[in-house]
């Protein structure tokens, strides 16, 4: 028999969510009984995100540091991380040109029937060069990695890999050691991948129980303005 792949699975999972949450609401229309219900179908994607977080910044590490210690010498890797950046700059300034155009134009997520939520909106901080770059430079490895923040393990990694890169032979052994841990973390990022279906199943129960059939049409219209742009960003 053919195996379902994941994909096929996800949509599945959609489709049975929707069905299920329609019919909670329909059957048990009290917010009584549908928020408590909710709440609890809304654990399996709880879930889900907790574990993609959880394996983020073992993954991001061992790949660059390995990445970084093949490359060698502090030359090599300053010229990569240079190219990296610029192209990494320039794709970055685009993209938020583009959001803010599809934002303004479209206002996709005005049918999210969100308004019960505006009133807790945070505002945003002003930029402090100062606090920006002190971030970027991590106290504690341990502690940032805790925290996901990517930019500052990048930082460590660079300095960490070109160290390890530079002990020739005896940085072998590290080298191999998270070589291991990569392809070790891509196989867990395998093992929580396949546990979305439950997660997607779990999100759609949750919010059509809570806000009817009614709040996919702004999620077409957000999901369209997402691929739209990614494919203008593409061409």
């Amino acid at each position: 028999m053919k195996k379902i792949n994941l994909t096929t699975q996800i949509v599945i999972g959609l489709i049975l969510g929707i069905i299920l949450g329609a019919w909670y609401r329909e059957t048990w229309p009290d917010p009584a009984n549908i928020t408590p219900f909710a709440d609890n179908m809304h654990i399996l994607s709880d879930i889900f995100l907790r574990l993609i977080k959880m394996i983020i910044a073992p993954l991001v590490f061992s790949l660059l540091l390995t990445g970084i210690a093949k490359v060698g010498d502090f030359n090599s890797v300053g010229r990569i991380g240079l190219k990296t950046m610029i192209y990494f700059t320039a794709a970055t300034i685009v993209a938020l040109i583009l959001v803010l155009v599809i934002v303004n134009i479209f206002e996709p997520g005005k049918a999210l029937q969100m308004h019960s939520v505006t009133s807790s909106v945070v505002q945003a901080k002003e930029f402090n060069g100062k606090e920006f770059i002190q971030h970027i430079f991590p106290e504690s490895i341990v502690d940032v990695m805790a925290r996901n923040q990517i930019l500052p393990i990048i930082i460590f990694v660079l300095f960490f890999g070109v160290a390890v890169a530079s002990l020739h032979e005896k940085g072998k052994i590290i080298v191999d050691f998270f070589d291991a841990l990569s392809h070790a973390m891509l196989k867990v990022t395998g093992y929580v991948m396949k546990l979305a279906p439950l997660a997607v199943f779990g999100s759609m129960t949750a919010i059509i129980a809570t806000k009817g059939l009614g709040i996919l049409s702004g999620y077409i219209q957000v999901i369209a303005c997402f691929f739209g742009g990614l494919l203008f960003l593409f061409l």
